[in-house]
Formats: structure tokens, sequence, C-alpha cells
């Protein structure tokens, strides 16, 4: 969890200087901006889920139907991470973090764009992001919705070679 909580925390650093290449990345990029600074500003008790959900965060991407009581757990879960990432940002610089889509982003080998191409059907849909000035050097990636330019997870899972995104669809 507390790996989990690290990477969290690394994500958010890239809300304050992201680098839009176009309207679409703009757009992701401020939406998230907001979300971090929501989390940063608000007391931990006083998170509105519905302010998140509406904003900034789609956790049923698919729009699938879901039970009442499956839904209620899957935002429950979420809430608890978005407490667990505001616990952690009080003492990180995050003008010091950077991100842009893995597609205009140069890898130090080639070969590790092509990992993205299974992933998902659009690659600028993922953004890396990274610290400024070690920019070879990926920190994570952030997943977006493609019609909301709402994030969708941030936390990506190697499993033997094979990459996912933990969603919560």
């Amino acid at each position: 969890m507390k790996k989990l909580i690290f990477l969290a925390i690394l994500l958010l650093a890239i809300c304050l200087n992201g680098l839009a290449q176009t309207d679409i990345d703009a757009n992701r990029i401020n939406n998230f901006k907001s979300f971090c600074s929501y989390l940063k500003k608000t007391d931990s008790l006083k998170l509105d889920t519905a302010i998140i959900l509406k904003k900034y965060v789609d956790l049923n991407p698919a729009n699938r139907n879901l039970e009442a009581s499956k839904a209620k757990q899957r935002i429950d879960f979420f809430m608890r991470l978005c407490k667990g990432l505001k616990k952690g940002t009080a003492d990180l610089e995050l003008d010091k973090y950077d991100a842009m889509p893995t597609s205009q982003y140069q890898f130090k080998n080639p070969q590790d764009l092509k990992l993205f191409e299974g992933l998902i059907d659009n690659k600028n849909q993922v953004y890396v992001y990274f610290l400024k000035e070690k920019p070879e050097a990926p920190l994570g990636f952030l997943l977006f919705a493609a019609n909301s330019n709402k994030v969708i997870s941030w936390i990506l899972l190697n499993e033997s070679g094979t990459l996912y995104f933990f969603t919560f669809n």
C-alpha cells in the first residue's frame, strides 16, 4: 500500500507544470491540475465524492450498468485512495515534475513505446510523467478517458512483460 501511495504521490507532482502539445493535451493536463489543486486545498474529511466524479475521475469509462452495492464499493475504495494521495502531497515540490503523451515522449529505447501499442486503442490517452531535470527517466503513467478527458488510472502494472492499467472498471 505504501508503494501505491508513493506512486500516486509522484503522479500528483505533474499537476502544476503539464506540457500541453494540443488542446486535448491542455484540457487533460489542466483537468488533472484542477484535481490535484482540489485535493491539496480540501480537508480530507470534506472531499466531495460527487465533485471528484463529476469533474476529475471516470470510474466507469465503459459505461457499464453496475449494481448499486458494487458501485458503492468501487467509490468507497477510490475515496480511500484519494485520502491517501492527499496525505502524501504536503512536502512535495510539485513544480519539479512534468508530463506529456507517450506518443510525444522520447523514450531512451524506441522499443519502449511499442509496449503501449496493444494496451489501448489510442496511445495518446496515456501520459508519462517525469522529473524535469531527468526527463529521460519516466516515473509513471496516467490513463485518460477518450471522451471526457478525465483520469481513469494512474497505476500501470507490468505482469511478465504485459502492461495493463489498474482501473475501477
